[in-house]
């Protein structure tokens, strides 16, 4: 299957439709990255809402899954997207986002926060099939709020024992708005 620069060649899903969810147990696999995602969107009349308990990436040795007890959800309608406990992990390495944005002309939530705790920047190189050279370990903060048309981001990020390429550092942290 060949959704625009995306060469699938693996798509399996098992679905069922019933009292307005569907459900489903779905594999898609690239030549070097595979996704499997387990669950549900629910169509409400104002809004979907997809749940996700089982999700893992895959590429190269490397997997990021949703943590353990815990149902990622993100809502979506009605100008806005919320994000409830999305959290994924690798070993010691986390990524969570929570909040809700807006996706209308005017900023009316709170925002959506985006916390990075010890992860291993080459992993995110290689989800993302780059190999610009990054390496180090990222603590991050972020705060997204405004809307769509105009987003405004603050936020704290910190790196270990990081590098580009040849060039290394012990540490690097910027603020920003």
């Amino acid at each position: 299957v060949k959704a625009g620069a995306l060469q699938l060649n693996v798509v399996e899903a098992t679905t069922t439709f019933a009292e307005k969810t569907l459900e489903f147990d779905a594999r898609l696999k690239e030549e070097q990255r595979e996704v499997d995602a387990k669950g549900r969107v629910i169509f409400h009349p104002d809004h979907q809402e997809l749940h996700l308990p089982s999700l893992a990436l895959r590429t190269e040795g490397v997997e990021w899954k949703t943590a353990p007890g815990v149902e990622p959800t993100i809502k979506y309608g009605n100008d806005r997207i919320e994000f409830v406990n999305v959290k994924l992990v690798n070993a010691d390495q986390t990524l969570d986002v929570a909040g809700t944005f807006s996706l209308g002309d005017n900023p009316q939530f709170a925002g959506i926060e985006v916390h990075a705790k010890n992860v291993d920047i080459a992993q995110l190189e290689k989800l993302a099939l780059m190999n610009r050279g990054f390496s180090g370990r990222l603590d991050a903060d972020a705060r997204i709020t405004g809307s769509a048309k105009a987003p405004d981001v603050t936020g704290r990020v910190a790196v270990t024992n990081g590098g580009f390429q040849q060039f290394k550092y012990e540490s690097l942290t910027a603020d920003g708005t």
